[in-house]
């Protein structure tokens, strides 16, 4: 069970924490909010940060739903509960589905569709990259290592919204087969830059560039059997998973892709290198 509070003050200030039960959830929460208060009156902030203010709950499991009442509040004043909230550009929902985050995704990529379809004919391959990459590509790719859990259905969504852009930029209709089609207008399908950006993700812990607060997701795999997995050790440990939902967790797909990579590409000396040679690898063995 979690909380999740956001506050726009001068800046954007977010509080996140974890407990077992609702109640001590709530306890928990309303003394950290309490310390938020406390600093605006130390600090003589005067913002009106109630009706900017508002809280989530975020519960994934549909077998034990909250039905108890659940209540913050700031300077005597009820923070609002929201199920869905704008983070960082992230539209999270109570469930962390990313259900919602999708959607609007899946609408933006319809829209460029539509631009690149009615322009396409004024344009050259060149300049149908660049606006492919500033309008589609970036949104495509950020936040990808995180909504990139979402179900299979709404992932199949993201694809299907890229796939008319693709056929768009290639002046051709929709087929069964969209791999030709990617190679043409040279553009990554979405399954790749999951992928890369899961490998990326790895090399970065392998190396120590990730925050802090990754030092100990990863571990070496701890049993002594003599396989090729377990002996090398550029490998980690992949955890047993007891439900469908981990399945999607970073810390079960990272490991599984990255013992997939070649040795010799995860010794790459910098990510630039890294993510150049192990694009070149998903391309020449996709199979689309």
């Amino acid at each position: 069970m979690h909380a999740c509070h956001a506050c726009d003050l001068l800046t954007l200030c977010s509080l996140v924490t974890a407990a077992s039960s609702i109640h001590q959830l709530q306890v928990i929460m309303n003394l950290e909010v309490a310390k938020v208060q406390d600093w605006l009156l130390a600090n003589k902030l005067s913002v009106h940060y109630i009706k900017k203010s508002q809280f989530m709950l975020i519960n994934k499991n549909p077998h034990n739903p909250v039905t108890e009442d659940f209540e913050l509040t700031m300077g005597g004043n009820t923070i609002e509960r929201t199920k869905q909230y704008k983070y960082l550009g992230l539209l999270l929902d109570d469930k962390l589905s990313w259900s919602d985050h999708v959607n609007e995704l899946c609408l933006k990529l319809s829209q460029v569709a539509g631009i690149i379809f009615k322009i396409r004919h004024l344009l050259s391959q060149e300049a149908m990259m660049l606006l492919y990459h500033g309008l589609a590509g970036s949104k495509l790719r950020y936040g990808l290592i995180c909504w990139a859990t979402a179900n299979k259905f709404l992932l199949n969504k993201v694809k299907i919204a890229q796939n008319k852009i693709v056929t768009s930029m290639a002046f051709s209709k929709r087929c069964v087969r969209m791999w030709p089609l990617d190679c043409k207008v040279k553009i990554l399908p979405l399954d790749i830059l999951i992928q890369i950006e899961y490998g990326k993700t790895m090399f970065k812990f392998q190396r120590g560039l990730l925050p802090e607060v990754f030092n100990n997701y990863f571990s070496k795999p701890s049993h002594n059997h003599n396989t090729r997995f377990a002996t090398s050790n550029e490998n980690f440990e992949i955890h047993r998973i007891n439900t469908a939902a981990e399945k999607s967790l970073l810390k079960h797909i990272g490991p599984k892709i990255w013992s997939n990579i070649p040795t010799n590409i995860k010794q790459c000396m910098s990510l630039k290198v890294f993510v150049k040679s192990y694009r070149n690898h998903l391309i020449g063995h996709y199979e689309g």
